[in-house]
């Protein structure tokens, strides 16, 4: 049973990761996160459901548009990847507490600022950790 709600976690954070996705490359070129549909940013074909399932559809289309041939960004199944584990690491340090959905922002701001360098990085990583924080963040890589 503990296996199989570790599991959900890592699940419901490779999806989030996917929707993550869709946010880091559309709102800071001011489209919509709904409309359109997900699509390929080469060719513009409309996806299928199946071309969207997280993580297994970048391995299963080997990282490559199914209409177009064109490459992938790595970075979606990178995203999708560490946000399951980050989820689930996360889950088992911290459960479903504050801090668990404190990361997790921190960590969309920083996938954020990699696609447009919008922000210094020492600001989204260490300059908004409150000094209430900063234990429990440095005891977590022990």
């Amino acid at each position: 049973m503990i296996i199989c709600t570790y599991l959900f976690i890592f699940i419901i954070g490779a999806m989030l990761g996917s929707f993550f996705n869709v946010c880091i490359y559309r709102l800071p070129r001011g489209e919509g996160i709904i409309f359109p549909g997900s699509h390929c940013p080469k060719c513009q074909a409309q996806l299928k459901p199946w071309d969207n399932i997280p993580i297994l559809s970048y391995i299963f289309l080997r990282g490559k548009c199914r209409y177009c041939n064109g490459i992938i960004s790595s970075r979606y199944i990178l995203v999708e990847s560490i946000t399951g584990l980050l989820y689930l690491g996360l889950y088992l340090r911290f459960g479903l507490g504050v801090e668990f959905f404190y990361y997790i922002l921190l960590f969309i701001i920083l996938c954020s600022n990699v696609e447009v360098i919008a922000l210094p990085a020492r600001f989204c990583l260490l300059a908004n950790l409150p000094s209430h924080v900063w234990p429990k963040f440095l005891v977590s890589f022990i």
